[in-house]
């Protein structure tokens, strides 16, 4: 039996990840962030130095190392006991590309889309900005690198939304306050 998945998207610091992080307070949530995932890696090991190249410039990691990565992590908390295999996973980051959909669709039932967006994306390089001088976030420093994935996000992900059926996706307006942001994410989940 698939996991079933909430998918968060949006252009990167839209608080796809802070809204994953509120909603997995609920019962039978887990956010799974696969940024988490690759910064967790240890850059002295083959797999976590190709993908930390790959993140300091802001760029996709390849397909491959993605998801067998995401299935070997998901795989681990469940036997750690972090996560249950009935929880829901609000995936965040995944899928990036076109490439990905059938990938995630073999492994998750996808039963809604949260789309974060945001009307003017040039706000979200001073959001990045600030939060990676707050959280030490080394790959959100440099305001160029954050647009370059910025601009990487509406060339190849936003095109994925329109893989789904429209039925699954939902339209969110990101530039609320964060509480607003939530209350309207339990309103479409009918909390």
């Amino acid at each position: 039996m698939k996991q079933k998945a909430i998918l968060l998207f949006g252009p990167p610091g839209c608080g796809k990840g802070t809204q994953g992080k509120l909603l997995a307070e609920e019962p039978g949530y887990f956010h799974f962030s696969t940024g988490d995932m690759f910064r967790s890696l240890e850059i002295s090991t083959p797999t976590g130095a190709k993908v930390k190249g790959f993140m300091d410039k802001r760029e996709l990691v390849p397909d491959e190392v993605t998801l067998q990565l995401v299935q070997e992590t998901i795989g681990r908390y469940i036997q750690e006991g972090r996560m249950k295999s009935s929880d829901t996973i609000l995936l965040d980051g995944l899928p990036r590309n076109e490439a990905q959909v059938p990938l995630v669709n073999a492994l998750m039932d996808v039963t809604a889309i949260l789309y974060f967006d945001v009307p003017k994306p040039e706000l979200l390089v001073d959001r990045m900005t600030t939060r990676a001088q707050k959280e030490g976030r080394t790959d959100d420093k440099n305001p160029d690198v954050v647009m370059r994935g910025i601009q990487i996000y509406y060339e190849q992900t936003q095109k994925v939304l329109k893989l789904y059926p429209d039925g699954l996706v939902h339209r969110i307006d990101a530039m609320g306050s964060i509480e607003d942001v939530h209350n309207t994410v339990l309103r479409i989940l009918k909390f």
